[in-house]
């Protein structure tokens, strides 16, 4: 239960007052307490000049305590010694009884101790802790009103004194990502620990592997073009600290990082013990048809079997951090809503590579026994700096505190792609620089520039488990509206003429783009100290 210190504190000085009179000069009678039955007729005879004046009370109606419902009655008058001398005096009390008028004296400073004024009276303040209304419960019920926080430190000639204007509740946490203490005897620094489950969107590619027939015609496609890649749950952290530069809470700062690593996505096809052809498509640009390179293979009769297998790996990488300032726009006594703004970078790595093995066990006998090993690598890196602005907010009641962020970078994505390749036969230790999707055309490394903007969205709920330490739960929404991906640089037209006399006029440089996005759930702990 809340107590109203100002309310007891005038109750007890009504009730020690005559004592404190008495002690200040024997020669005075001394005064009967003030209690539901004391009247005008109770001051001492030598009390000259007094007045009392009948007042209402400040009272809270649903909170003030039955005694303290009734008329408020205040004594004016002046205190004569047994020298002559006289001195002011002012007081006031309240009585139970309203046909009543009771007066309890108030003296100047060098009398007895006393609260001098009672025009609050048991009024609340509306949205602080004392009313209940957000801190009722919660992990710091108790202890805003128990001398802890309001005796000298935060609360003492401070943000609670009216400074700084009305303030959550002592069990609030913070805003979006950030872990902020939003009020009472608050810590100035803050501290959130995250896992990150999150999802990106599914990568698309050229056919890469596919069943043939005995006329390198593609049957079915195994990865590639339909059968994308990407869209696997990608698990990462996220460290969010910062500090507060004011005792009101109003300015702060603070800084995130976070990354999600994926292991790499690989797919590989095998011959099945002859069952199945293997082939990598492309488009022929010498027969101007589709035709497709023989990975593996059992067409049987002269021709015989190549056992052999098709890779394909995927990953796909992302880091991010930023610096922000946080400046408070709008509170009540259980929410805050702040603007904040500062530096964002963020990076996408993304990889495809394909690679086949294929041993010649065909019947021509000068070819038995030698293995063949391609590899063709695509790569990109997006590298994103710029500024951002947006808004936080917080809500908070009891335990739990809902915080939200939303907010927009707008900068520059530097894009990189880099292709390579190569090919390999044991048997004859002999290398090539080309695959089967890279040769000199296009093989190497493509940069630019480009105009972009990084919007994110959150939610999260926290809830408190300690005086300083709550368990969130939330939701993250990320867009990049330009990025390059290693599927985007891959080109299938080949020229296999001009390939075979090592002057190419394809496959080209590509080096398509299009937005990104990713989300997910966040799970962790947030401190404050």
């Amino acid at each position: 239960m809340k107590i109203n210190r100002q309310v007891l504190s005038i109750a007890l000085g009504g009730a020690i007052l005559p004592l404190g009179l008495a002690t200040a000069n024997d020669s005075l009678p001394l005064p009967k307490p003030l209690t539901s039955v004391g009247s005008l007729s109770d001051l001492p005879t030598s009390v000259s000049n007094s007045t009392a004046t009948r007042q209402r009370p400040v009272v809270s109606a649903d909170k003030g305590p039955q005694a303290f419902r009734d008329n408020e009655v205040v004594g004016t008058g002046r205190l004569v010694s047994a020298n002559g001398s006289e001195k002011p005096f002012r007081n006031a009390g309240f009585s139970s009884n309203a046909q009543h008028e009771s007066v309890m004296i108030s003296p100047s400073p060098d009398a007895a101790p006393m609260m001098s004024s009672v025009d609050a009276g048991y009024a609340s303040s509306s949205g602080d802790c004392s009313t209940g209304s957000c801190g009722s419960g919660s992990c710091d019920s108790g202890s805003c009103d128990s001398g802890s926080c309001d005796s000298g430190s935060c609360d003492s000639g401070s943000c609670d004194s009216g400074s700084c204007g009305p303030r959550l509740g002592r069990s609030g946490f913070g805003s979006s990502n950030t872990g902020f203490n939003l009020g009472g005897c608050s810590k100035n620094s803050w501290l959130e620990t995250e896992a990150i489950l999150w999802w990106g969107p599914f990568g698309r590619t050229p056919p890469l592997a596919a069943t043939i027939n005995q006329n390198s015609a593609v049957t079915s496609v195994l990865a590639g073009g339909d059968q994308t890649f990407g869209g696997q749950m990608m698990p990462g952290m996220r460290v969010n600290a910062g500090k507060w530069l004011d005792s009101c809470e109003s300015i702060g700062i603070g800084g995130r990082a976070f990354g999600l690593f994926s292991n790499a996505t690989t797919q590989t096809f095998t011959d099945n013990n002859g069952s199945v052809n293997l082939g990598v498509p492309f488009y022929n640009t010498t027969l101007g048809g589709p035709d497709a390179y023989v990975a593996a293979f059992n067409f049987g009769g002269n021709i015989g079997r190549d056992p052999g297998s098709i890779t394909v790996s995927n990953d796909t990488d992302f880091i991010a951090a930023d610096a922000y300032g946080r400046i408070l726009l709008a509170r009540t006594g259980c929410s805050r809503a702040d603007i904040i703004g500062g530096y964002s970078f963020a990076r996408l790595d993304d990889s495809m590579v394909l690679s086949t093995f294929k041993t010649d066990n065909s019947a021509n006998p000068t070819a038995d026994g030698r293995t063949f090993a391609t590899i063709d690598s695509f790569s990109t890196k997006n590298t994103f700096h710029g500024g951002h602005v947006g808004f936080m907010t917080d809500v908070n009641r009891g335990r739990l505190t809902l915080s939200t962020l939303g907010k927009v970078a707008i900068g520059t994505m530097e894009q990189e792609g880099v292709i390579s390749g190569s090919s390999s036969i044991n048997g004859a230790q002999t290398t090539s620089n080309n695959g089967i999707l890279t040769y000199s055309s296009n093989k190497g490394t493509m940069r630019r520039d480009v105009l972009a903007f990084m919007p994110e969205a959150g939610a999260k709920l926290r809830v408190c488990l300690k005086n300083n330490v709550s368990f969130n739960v939330g939701y993250t929404f990320l867009f990049l509206s330009d990025v390059a991906l290693a599927g985007g640089t891959i080109d299938p037209m080949v020229d296999v003429q001009g390939a075979l006399n090592n002057n190419p006029t394809s496959p080209q440089p590509r080096f398509d783009h299009g937005c990104y996005y990713l989300h997910g759930v966040d799970l962790g702990l947030s401190f404050k100290f």
